[in-house]
C-alpha cells in the first residue's frame, strides 16, 4: 500500500513538471524573502543597540515640573545600581529656516560622556558661543563650519545669547524619530530637531533632566525583555525610596523662595510708597502756606503772584497724587 502511495506521488509530479517546478520555486523565494526579513530586523536591532553602547546612551532619565537640583543629584548618587548620573539643561527655541519656524531643542553635551553625539563633521562645542548642529538641518540650509544661527528672540530663555557659532556637524543618539533615514523606524521626539551647546552657554542652575547609566547594562540588548525588567525594577525602587521625599523637598524650596520674593518685593514697594508720601505731605504743606499767604492782605501784584504759586503747587500736588495712585494699583 505504501509503495503504490509512493508511486503515486513520483508519477504526478512527472506528469506535472512544470507546476510541481513553480510551486517549489515559490515556497523557496517565500522562504528566503522570510528569512531575510527575519536576519534584517535582527541586525537592526543589534546596529542600534551597539550605537547605543558607542554613545553611552542614558538607561533612566529623571524629569521634574519644578525642575531638579544638585541635592536632586545628590540623593541619587547613593543607588549602588547607578554607574553615572548628570544633570542636563534643555530648552526649546524657535529658529526660523527657509521662511519657515522650526522647534530646536537645544541640549547641553555632557561632562559625563552620557548621549554623546555621533560627530559628522568639525567638533563639539566648548565654549558658550558655539554650537553644533544635525546632519538634518545642514542639509536643509548647506550651514557649514565657522557659519552662525541666530535664533528668534525668547524673553524666558536661560541661554546667555540667542546667536551661536557651527563647530560641528552631529547625529543625536536621543532623537531616534528622524523622517529620514535608518532610524525612521521609530518616533518620540516632540521637537523639530536637536543642537547641542556647552554647559557654560546655560545662565542657569536649575537642571531640566537628569541622566542615568547603570551598571551591567550594556551586555544587555535594549530591546529585550531582561533589558527592560532591569531598568523598571531601578526605577521603582528609585521612585519608593526617594521620590516622594525629594518631591516634598523641592516644593518647600520653591515656596520658600516665593514667600522670600515676595517680602523683598513688598518691602521694595512699602519704601516707595513712604517716600512718595513724604513727597505729598510736602506739596499739601507748601500749598497750605502758599494758601495762607493768599488769604493774608497784600498788594495786587502780590496778591497774583501768591494766586500762581497756589495753582503751581496744586498741579504738583495733583501729578504726586496720580503717581501714587499708579503705584498702588501695580
Amino acid at each position: 500500500m505504501r509503495q503504490a502511495y509512493q508511486k503515486d506521488i513520483w508519477r504526478t509530479i512527472v506528469k506535472t513538471k512544470r507546476r510541481f517546478l513553480s510551486i517549489l520555486i515559490i515556497t523557496v523565494l517565500g522562504v528566503t524573502m522570510l528569512t531575510g526579513l527575519k536576519a534584517g530586523c535582527v541586525d537592526l536591532r543589534q546596529s542600534a543597540d551597539h550605537f547605543y553602547d558607542e554613545q553611552n546612551l542614558y538607561d533612566i532619565k529623571v524629569v521634574s515640573t519644578l525642575g531638579l537640583t544638585k541635592d536632586d543629584v545628590k540623593a541619587l548618587a547613593r543607588f549602588k545600581e547607578i554607574q553615572v548620573l548628570e544633570g542636563s539643561y534643555e530648552e526649546t527655541l524657535v529658529l526660523t529656516m527657509q521662511k519657515q519656524k522650526q522647534r530646536i531643542g537645544v541640549k547641553t553635551v555632557s561632562e559625563q560622556g552620557i548621549n554623546q553625539p555621533y560627530i559628522k563633521v568639525g567638533r563639539l562645542p566648548e565654549k558658550a558661543n558655539e554650537i553644533a548642529v544635525s546632519e538634518k538641518y545642514s542639509k536643509a540650509v548647506h550651514a557649514k563650519l565657522n557659519d552662525s544661527i541666530t535664533f528668534d528672540e525668547a524673553k524666558d530663555s536661560v541661554l546667555h545669547q540667542q546667536t551661536f557659532i557651527i563647530t560641528g556637524i552631529i547625529l543625536d543618539p536621543m532623537n531616534i524619530s528622524v523622517d529620514e533615514g535608518a532610524t525612521s523606524f521609530r518616533s518620540t521626539s516632540q521637537v523639530d530637531d536637536t543642537f547641542f551647546v556647552s554647559k557654560s552657554a546655560y545662565d542657569n542652575n536649575i537642571y531640566t533632566s537628569i541622566y542615568i547609566t547603570l551598571k551591567d547594562t550594556k551586555e544587555l540588548m535594549c530591546y529585550e525583555k531582561t533589558y527592560e525588567q532591569r531598568v523598571h525594577a531601578s526605577m521603582d525602587k528609585i521612585g519608593k525610596e526617594i521620590k516622594q521625599s525629594r518631591e516634598n523637598a523641592r516644593s518647600k524650596a520653591m515656596k520658600q523662595k516665593a514667600v522670600a520674593t515676595y517680602q523683598e518685593n513688598k518691602k521694595k514697594m512699602d519704601r516707595q510708597f513712604s517716600k512718595a508720601q513724604e513727597e505729598l505731605d510736602a506739596a499739601k504743606a507748601a500749598v497750605q502756606a502758599a494758601q495762607q499767604a493768599v488769604d493774608q492782605p497784600a498788594s495786587n501784584a502780590q496778591t497774583q503772584q501768591a494766586r500762581e504759586k497756589v495753582l503751581q503747587e496744586n498741579l504738583a500736588l495733583q501729578k504726586q497724587q496720580q503717581s501714587l495712585t499708579k503705584k498702588n494699583r501695580e
